[in-house]
């Protein structure tokens, strides 16, 4: 009996992931990396372009938000990429007030699609930052899309990584020395990754198994 009320203690005090990975509320507070936050969401999503996708990708979206800054100037694919993701991933009424229209789940993905096509070309210019950037505005919508729970994972988890990758590229490169670059970067990094914990928080309060569906 006492093992019996010991168990119920740890799994009234935690939640466990489809991988494995116990979260206890703490633990989901004090995470400081929101791209393993996404990952272990994105387990339990559900199916493609199923409801419980919608958070995640809005989570994923305000990660990417981040990295709009680093965009190659001019270049507008990966905000409205985001921006038809976000309007997607909305309840209907919110989604037609924004846009005017119900939207096809085809013009979300042509969207993301063109937001690789600009990290594409940023990176035949070698525009690093613009590149992680545009990148990332595209893989928040394939969060939603993936066919397999797997890919699901790779690509919420990328959202984050990708927009930390952003913004620690672009302080590498304003560095006056490699030394300095190499500190600048880890130290973006890291911010910009718990930045996007709170924004993963902001959708998903409660850790993994009790997430909103």
């Amino acid at each position: 009996m006492a093992a019996t009320g010991l168990l119920a203690s740890m799994l009234a005090l935690t939640t466990m992931n489809a991988s494995g990975e116990t979260w206890t509320r703490d633990k989901w507070d004090a995470c400081q990396d929101g791209s393993v936050m996404l990952k272990a969401l994105a387990k339990q999503a559900g199916l493609p372009e199923s409801e419980g996708r919608r958070p995640l990708v809005l989570a994923a979206c305000g990660c990417a938000r981040l990295a709009l800054p680093y965009v190659m100037k001019g270049e507008t694919r990966p905000l409205v990429a985001i921006k038809m993701a976000e309007a997607w991933a909305k309840p209907p009424s919110l989604y037609r007030r924004i846009l005017g229209k119900k939207i096809a789940i085809k013009e979300v993905r042509d969207a993301a699609a063109h937001a690789r096509a600009a990290a594409d070309e940023a990176a035949a210019s070698n525009a690093q930052p613009a590149f992680y950037a545009a990148a990332a505005a595209g893989h928040a919508f394939y969060a939603c899309d993936s066919s397999t729970a797997s890919y699901a994972v790779a690509d919420a988890a990328d959202t984050a990584s990708l927009a930390a990758d952003a913004i620690a590229r672009a302080a590498a490169d304003a560095a006056a020395s490699t030394a300095e670059a190499s500190v600048n970067s880890a130290a973006a990094k890291a911010k910009t990754l718990a930045r996007c914990a709170d924004i993963v928080r902001k959708y998903f309060p409660e850790p993994p198994a009790t997430a909103p569906k």
